[in-house]
């Protein structure tokens, strides 16, 4: 093929650059295809040569033959089917061309450029959905860990809170044991020791101080102790256990005991002759 060009071929090596791909391709798309068109012409080896439109700068716009082979070793034919433009409509096509290659240029250039942004817009938000992603395992993390953290606590609290209504019903309990064995002693005592118990009842805060401090501190740790002794009875059932208790209240009704022998007589024989 000639110097002049064509649109599938030598039109190539009239730019370069950048730019050389797209320019190779036609300001305007074919209206019909290279064998589309009557009368035919044959090229050197008889076979219908092929209709082409050349936009070289020397030649714009401007139809020519050639083989239809003639880039995979075909024969040299080649014609011309358009006489030569006129310089104006020469000039005038070449602006024409240029202006369609400079627009395609620049929406080839925004489209890449929507492109890129397209695909910054997709990685910026796959970013943010795996950082937000990640901040709400650790926060579904931190909130598992917070509600174990409160279930513990409230089983704890339970199992204390049963504790101590079970310690409670075991001081009632001893409470209701030791006023019934005082009045059960209460009755069975002479009038005379009667008279004195009850005597010491109602005196004992003005009449015994310094014993009252051994007696409550003894009491209240026997107290305790059989408070321990009923939970475990509570608990286990065991006779033995059981019987441990009410030994614990012997032990209680002994220092009991101790603690009235050490009242002060004259004392309380001064508060009988009052009473009296």
């Amino acid at each position: 093929m000639t110097s002049s060009g064509t649109s599938r071929g030598s039109v190539s090596s009239c730019w370069a650059g950048g730019r050389e791909r797209e320019r190779m391709q036609p300001p305007v798309p074919y209206r019909e295809g290279p064998l589309d068109y009557e009368p035919p012409l044959f090229c050197d080896y008889k076979v219908k040569a092929a209709r082409w439109i050349s936009w070289s700068p020397s030649n714009p716009e401007r139809r020519y033959f050639t083989c239809y082979n003639a880039r995979f070793g075909g024969c040299d034919f080649w014609e011309w089917h358009d006489p030569e433009s006129d310089p104006y409509w020469k000039q005038l096509l070449l602006d024409l061309r240029n202006a369609v290659w400079t627009a395609r240029e620049e929406i080839n250039g925004l489209k890449a450029h929507l492109q890129d942004s397209r695909n910054e817009a997709l990685k910026n938000r796959a970013v943010s959905r795996s950082k937000e992603s990640n901040e709400l395992e650790s926060l579904r993390a931190a909130l598992e860990q917070i509600e174990a953290t409160n279930c513990v606590l409230v089983d704890r609290i339970t199992q204390q809170q049963k504790c101590m209504n079970m310690l409670m019903y075991a001081l009632a309990f001893v409470v209701v044991v030791l006023v019934g064995a005082m009045s059960i002693l209460g009755h069975n005592m002479p009038s005379e020791d009667l008279l004195t118990f009850n005597f010491f009842l109602d005196c004992s805060t003005a009449t015994i101080p310094a014993v009252a401090d051994v007696l409550f501190a003894d009491a209240l740790g026997e107290v305790l102790v059989c408070a321990t002794v009923l939970v475990f009875a509570t608990f286990l059932g065991e006779v033995l256990v059981f019987a441990t208790f009410l030994g614990e209240v012997l032990v209680f009704a002994i220092v009991l005991g101790e603690a009235l022998a050490l009242v002060d007589v004259d004392a309380l024989a001064i508060c009988c002759i009052r009473t009296k």
